[in-house]
C-alpha cells in the first residue's frame, strides 16, 4: 500500500470518527461537560486581596489575631484578607492567599480531579462505543472489501478517537484557562500542560478498551471492562507504592534500632565479637519460609506494577508538571519513594506506553484473524 493511500485512509477514518461522535451526540455531551466547567470558571471572582499575602510557612486570618500573641513587624505570619466568590457571588470562601495563588489552586482542582480522574473515566465511558460500532458486520464488511490492510483500519480508528479526545481536552483546558484569565487577570501557562498529560493517560487505557472492543464487539462489555481495568490498575499502582514505602521505612527503622541497641560484651562469647547488634541478630532469626514468602510477594508486586498502566503515577506526574504540588499534599508513599530514589516517572510512562503498544498489537492480531 502506497504511503499516500495510507495517509488518505487515515484521514478518512479520522473524519469518520468525528462524524460518528456528532451522530451519537457524544461530541455535544463532552462539550456540554466542558461548557459547564467554563461557565463555573467565568463566575469566579477575587476581591479584597493584597499582593504578597501568601506565605508557604502559614497564614493568619483577621479574626484569628485576637487568639495569637503580638506579631512582630517583620511579619512571620502574614494577615490574610479577601475572598474568592463562585457562581457570581452565590458561594464565597476566605482567600487564604493572594490572587494568583488562589486561581492556581482552582486550576489544580480542575487539572487533577475534574479533568484528571473524573475526566478520564467519563472519556473511557463515552468513547467506548466508537470501536464496537465501527466493527459491526454491517459496517466493517464494506471497509474490508477495500485495499487497505486491516491493521490500517484499526490504527486509523484508534488515532481518530485520540484526536477526538485531544480536541475535547483542548476545549476544556483552554476554555477554563481563558475564563479564569479574563475574570481574574491571572494567566498561568503551566496549566496548559494538563492537555498532553490527559492525552497520555487516555492513550494508554484506550488501548485496552480497543482490545476489548475487537475481542467482544460489545459496547457494554467495553465500557464496564475499561472502567474495571482502570480501577484494578489504580489499586495495583497504589498498593505497590504503599507496600514498598512500608518496607523502606521499616528497613530504616530496623537499622536505627540495631544501631541504638548495639551491646558491648565484656569478652567474646562462643566466637562472637565483643560488639554485637543484638536487635538485628534477633530480627534475622525469622524462619526461611517467611522470607521466601515475602520475597515471592515482592516479586509479584514488582511484576504487576511494571506490566500494567499506572494511573496514580499519571496523577503525580501531572501534578508536578502543572506545578500544583504545593496545593495538594503529596501522598506519604510518594514522599518515602522520592526520599529513597525509588520513584521513576520516566520509566512509569515508558512502561505504560509499552503496555499500550502490546495491547494494540493484540487487538490488531485479533482483528486480522476474525471472520466477518
Amino acid at each position: 500500500m502506497k504511503f499516500s493511500a495510507l495517509l488518505l485512509t487515515m484521514k478518512w477514518l479520522v473524519r469518520d470518527t468525528f462524524r460518528q461522535g456528532v451522530a451519537s451526540r457524544i461530541t455535544w455531551l463532552m462539550m456540554g461537560f466542558s461548557a459547564v466547567a467554563i461557565l463555573v470558571c467565568s463566575s469566579v471572582g477575587v476581591s479584597g486581596d493584597d499582593p504578597g499575602l501568601y506565605d508557604p510557612a502559614g497564614f493568619v486570618r483577621p479574626h484569628d489575631i485576637s487568639h495569637l500573641p503580638a506579631i512582630e513587624k517583620d511579619g512571620a505570619a502574614p494577615v490574610v484578607s479577601g475572598q474568592v466568590s463562585i457562581l457570581f457571588g452565590a458561594v464565597t470562601v476566605p482567600l487564604g492567599r493572594d490572587r494568583e495563588e488562589a486561581i492556581r489552586f482552582f486550576q489544580a482542582v480542575l487539572a487533577n480531579w475534574v479533568a484528571g480522574n473524573l475526566g478520564i473515566l467519563l472519556s473511557l465511558i463515552w468513547t467506548a462505543g466508537f470501536l464496537p460500532t465501527f466493527l459491526e458486520s454491517s459496517s466493517v464488511s464494506v471497509l474490508l472489501a477495500k485495499p487497505p490492510p486491516r491493521w490500517v483500519l484499526l490504527a486509523g480508528k484508534y488515532v481518530g478517537v485520540l484526536l477526538f479526545l485531544l480536541v475535547q481536552a483542548i476545549f476544556f483546558v483552554c476554555g477554563t484557562w481563558l475564563a479564569l484569565g479574563l475574570r481574574t487577570s491571572v494567566w498561568e501557562p503551566t496549566y496548559l500542560l494538563a492537555i498532553p498529560m490527559l492525552l497520555l493517560h487516555f492513550t494508554v487505557f484506550f488501548s485496552f478498551s480497543a482490545f476489548l472492543a475487537v475481542w467482544t464487539r460489545s459496547t457494554v462489555t467495553t465500557v464496564f471492562g475499561s472502567i474495571l481495568f482502570w480501577v484494578i490498575c489504580w489499586a495495583m499502582n497504589y498498593g505497590h507504592h504503599a507496600s514498598l514505602a512500608y518496607e523502606l521505612e521499616k528497613s530504616r527503622d530496623v537499622q536505627k534500632q540495631a544501631q541504638a541497641m548495639t551491646v558491648l560484651a565484656p569478652s567474646p562469647v562462643a566466637g562472637l565479637p565483643g560488639s554485637m547488634p543484638w536487635w538485628g541478630l534477633l530480627l534475622n532469626t525469622r524462619p526461611p519460609v517467611f522470607e521466601e514468602q515475602m520475597s515471592g510477594i515482592s516479586t509479584l508486586r514488582e511484576i504487576g506494577y511494571w506490566l500494567f498502566p499506572k494511573p496514580v503515577d499519571f496523577g503525580a506526574i501531572s501534578t508536578s508538571a502543572v506545578r500544583t504540588d504545593s496545593y495538594f499534599a503529596e501522598l506519604h508513599e510518594y514522599q518515602v519513594l522520592r526520599n529513597h530514589q525509588a520513584f521513576h516517572p520516566e520509566l512509569a510512562i515508558l512502561s505504560s506506553l509499552a503496555f499500550a503498544l502490546v495491547f494494540l498489537a493484540l487487538a490488531g492480531y485479533e482483528f486480522a484473524h476474525t471472520d466477518y
